[in-house]
């Protein structure tokens, strides 16, 4: 690592800096591809078929305006514009040059992973140059802005968002975020009209970007707000103050609106509840132990405490489990000092509200899953800054000294990255193929249903291994607090194999239990009612098939089986015998 003294850093050689730092760039940019190296093989991963392998807008064969323009909108869930239209474009213009190859998907997703760290890199610079952080020496920013990007970069938390494909979503968006973020603070330090209009053209630029990416960049205009009032003004100052907390609510109610257009109404934040086994106020209140583990996770980062999915118990009251109570505690006491520091304190107060304040998509009341880890890929960005403030401060204190205590520090910062870094690759080893994830995945969180039916699938039922599949399936389901959605595929996934093995009395069973486990599963009526044909149950498998909405995704099918059953009981009911015993599953199930 390249350390400049303050000297260095305040002598007129600017060549001479400028070489320096694209030098200490360019080996940022090598370290990072250097522990992702590993990477570049690794297989699909679950919601990369069905957004990428299995999208066919998505794999393309030309480059026509009219194929682009769909794979804009190539969402599988048939969302319209702008839902991660960029990321979807992306995934196109991967497939067109590399087919489903997943090397130059990766190298893409490690290439964004680079520039973001290096656009983190010249933002911290940037607010170095700010009002409140003037008197910080050149030589200290350096410093910082280079640990801060370092420790970020290369944290193993980060591989969720970088190594698995799909992901690209979050990292892209999070790139094109911090880019209008560094386009607003050099507005703000410009002293020409002109150009600060054409930085803020692109701050607003790089945001429409972001949000095309994917919808958490909305919370962007809450962002910018804390660089005002941190950085730029003192919110001591009884007028900024009321300033602050007028822009805050006008904040507020921008993101909301955002928010209500990207969901199409202004409820929509409820809509994935009907397939979780939580309420609204049962996940607010668990997303507190949730945003502690992941600075947990973030401060602490071996590989053994990254997983895909995580055994986290629903916090059911502020006692039950007896940690959400004290964790919700924590985040209201770092909320409270980060507005209380605001105006002591920048670089920390910034921080943390740019942390907590930026989960409060996926973090709150929204109906998503409960944890995931490439959601700390954007909150997560400046949360080192304080650290590496700390880190140079101290080396400051002993630099010039006998005692070699500062050669130390600078050495033991060096082994920190080295470290951490050698962590993210040991991370990327289980990412390698389906196998190594799911049985990872399953040993970090053996409660997990989810876990049981991914290995279950995508490795032995994919492989041919029904029998060790069954048995994943199975004990996956004896497992309480269920995944409705998980349950049901699992029990839908268990009929499958036994109605492929002709043994349609067991697959006629669970694919009743997948019914009721999810009532709205159409699909599970439509198999049901052919189960039902092949035990000869034709008035049941009428019955069953009337259930099936004929604008659904199975209308097709349905209506061919339809019409079989109906001869069929149309002969029956005539004395005629039937030629055409049992109905055919059609070959795209």
């Amino acid at each position: 690592m390249i350390l400049l003294t303050n000297n260095e850093l305040n002598q007129p050689q600017f060549p001479i800096k400028r070489f320096r730092y694209g030098r200490m760039l360019c080996l940022l940019a090598f370290f990072i591809v250097l522990i992702y190296s590993n990477s570049l093989q690794s297989s699909w991963h679950l919601d990369d078929y069905e957004n990428i392998t299995g999208n066919s807008r998505v794999i393309i064969k030309d480059l026509a305006p009219e194929t682009l323009w769909n794979a804009l909108s190539a969402s599988p869930e048939g969302r319209p514009l702008p839902y991660r239209s960029l990321a979807y474009l992306s995934f196109a213009l991967n497939a067109f040059f590399h087919g489903t190859d997943v090397v130059g998907y990766h190298a893409v997703n490690i290439i964004i992973h680079v520039i973001t760290a290096v656009i983190l890199f010249a933002t911290v610079m940037k607010l170095f140059s700010t009002p409140r952080l003037t008197g910080i020496g050149r030589g200290d920013a350096y410093f910082i802005a280079l640990v801060t990007a370092l420790l970020w970069a290369v944290n193993p938390i980060q591989t969720q968002a970088v190594t698995y494909i799909v992901q690209r979503m979050a990292s892209l968006a999070a790139m094109f975020y911090l880019l209008s973020v560094y386009f607003y603070v050099a507005a703000r330090l410009s002293k020409t009209a002109g150009l600060s209009i054409g930085l803020l053209m692109l701050c607003g630029l790089s945001y429409v970007c972001a949000i095309f990416t994917k919808e958490n960049a909305a919370l962007l205009p809450i962002a910018l707000l804390f660089i005002e009032f941190t950085f730029f003004r003192d919110i001591r100052h009884p007028r900024n103050k009321r300033i602050f907390i007028g822009c805050l609510g006008a904040g507020v109610f921008l993101v909301v609106l955002v928010g209500a257009v990207l969901f199409g109404n202004p409820l929509g934040f409820l809509n994935g509840y009907p397939y979780r086994t939580f309420t609204p106020i049962e996940r607010l209140l668990t997303e507190a132990r949730v945003l502690v583990f992941y600075l947990s996770q973030i401060f602490y980062p071996i590989p053994m405490r990254l997983s895909l999915y995580h055994d986290f118990p629903v916090s059911v009251s502020l006692f039950d489990p007896w940690t959400t109570l004290p964790c919700l505690l924590i985040i209201v006491t770092l909320l409270g000092a980060g507005f209380f520091w605001m105006g002591r304190r920048p670089v920390l107060s910034f921080a943390i509200l740019f942390f907590i304040f930026n989960h409060l998509i996926e973090s709150s009341v929204i109906g998503l899953e409960l944890v995931f880890e490439h959601r700390n890929y954007l909150p997560s960005l400046f949360l080192f800054m304080p650290a590496a403030q700390g880190i140079k401060r101290l080396i400051n204190h002993y630099e010039g000294s006998q005692s070699g205590f500062y050669r130390l520090l600078n050495a033991a910062v060096v082994l920190l990255v080295i470290g951490i870094g050698t962590g993210t690759y040991v991370r990327n080893l289980a990412w390698a193929n389906e196998k190594t994830l799911w049985e990872d995945t399953l040993f970090k969180a053996p409660h997990s249903i989810r876990a049981h039916h991914e290995l279950a699938y995508q490795y032995y039922e994919k492989s041919g291994q029904y029998d060790a599949a069954l048995a994943l399936y199975h004990r996956g389901l004896e497992l309480s607090g269920q995944n409705i959605y998980e349950k049901t595929l699992s029990l839908n996934n268990i009929a499958s194999i036994h109605f492929s093995r002709g043994e349609y009395a067991l697959a006629e069973l669970y694919w009743k239990k997948a019914i009721a486990s999810f009532p709205q599963y159409e699909d599970g009526y439509y198999r049901l009612s052919l189960t039902q044909t092949k035990l000869g149950k034709w008035r049941e498998a009428s019955e069953t098939l009337s259930r099936v909405d004929h604008k659904g995704p199975v209308d097709v099918a349905s209506l061919r089986l339809r019409k079989i059953i109906s001869r069929h009981n149309l002969e029956s009911d005539t004395g005629g015998n039937s030629h055409e015993n049992h109905a055919v599953l059609p070959k795209n199930d």
